[in-house]
């Protein structure tokens, strides 16, 4: 074997030569483009998950505005904040809009399990707002109780907002 290499050329002896550590060195780089390919391509979807922040910031603002209103309306039995409720609610419902707009526009985002998970949790709470909107138009909840319910749709919404930040780890 080694006579056979030696009865070449040495122009062909040079480029066997060299064309180990040429392979080498194409797969060692090769790999690290995949790498930064895949990183640059995650932090992209991290970006446009975070653009989504802001928009659930927004609208639980609103909520809680709504909230605030609600309360006035019951302990009031509807004689403040009439006026209120209702554009406040249509605010709230603008802004529950653009959030679902927004959050589920990135395909790629919606790859990650974690994101699908916290947006899932986060409409599902939201659904529950109807119920008690029915509830403090009827004055079939109490203050407390409707505090207690808007709480935790607005607390659920941003516990699962905010570790969408930490999904490029």
């Amino acid at each position: 074997m080694a006579r056979a290499f030696l009865n070449k050329s040495i122009v062909l002896r040079l480029a066997l030569v060299c064309l180990f550590p040429l392979l080498a060195l194409i797969l060692v780089n090769g790999s690290k483009i995949i790498n930064e390919y895949d990183k640059a391509n995650r932090a992209e979807t991290i970006a446009e998950i975070l653009e989504v922040a802001p928009i659930i910031s927004n609208a639980v603002h609103e909520l809680q505005k709504e909230r605030g209103a609600s309360a006035g309306f019951i302990s009031s039995k509807g004689k403040n904040f009439s006026d209120v409720i209702t554009p406040q609610r249509r605010t709230s419902d603008a802004k529950l809009k653009d959030f679902n707009l927004n959050a589920a526009v990135s395909e790629k985002a919606l790859v990650i399990p974690q994101y699908k998970a916290a947006l899932d949790k986060i409409t599902t709470e939201l659904e529950k707002l109807k119920k008690i909107r029915i509830q403090v138009d009827a004055f079939n909840i109490t203050v407390p109780e409707m505090a207690a319910a808007s709480n935790q749709t607005q607390s659920t919404s941003v516990k699962q907002a905010l570790p969408l930040s930490g999904l490029m780890v």
